[in-house]
């Protein structure tokens, strides 16, 4: 099967780009936890291009696309891969944050606790955290969802 082939079935657009917005809510964590990762990396590049190592016991080979470049410019090259990827998290951050910055505060914690801590599980838990009741938290997390994408529809 290629899904070059394949022909996208009629779907609800507003659905589609809801279950997005909610689906990238849920990975604010997952992104936060990359982007410290991207940093770490990027630090410990940095370190090596400012102190690089004399020698080293373990003769380790270079992965087949970086081949014939020399070790420096390998830590170049990963720095700058590193440096990539910590910026593409910090964008996709700044847009939930974006995103986040549009509810209200009955909606931004509501979405914080049980779509980003509980992602959108344990609503009893979530409920009880939130001294909300199930119902509520139904409520105010599509009414966020559905408050996020009247933004965006105004802003494309």
């Amino acid at each position: 099967m290629n899904w070059r082939d394949e022909a996208a079935p009629k779907m609800n657009k507003e659905t589609q780009v809801k279950n997005f917005i909610k689906n990238e809510l849920m990975n604010y964590y997952f992104y936060l936890e990359r982007r410290i990762e991207c940093e770490e990396t990027v630090k410990m590049y940095e370190e090596m291009c400012n102190d690089p190592s004399v020698g080293s016991s373990l003769a380790k080979m270079p992965e087949p696309s970086q081949m014939g470049l020399s070790p420096q410019e390998r830590i170049v090259y990963n720095k700058a891969d590193a440096e990539s990827n910590l910026m593409y998290y910090e964008f996709k951050l700044e847009t939930l944050d974006s995103w986040m910055n549009v509810l209200t505060e009955a909606q931004h914690d509501t979405v914080k606790v049980y779509v980003m801590k509980y992602q959108c599980e344990d609503i009893e838990q979530a409920a009880s955290e939130l001294n909300y009741q199930i119902d509520t938290v139904n409520k105010n997390t599509r009414r966020a969802i559905k408050r996020i994408y009247s933004n965006m529809k105004k802003i494309c």
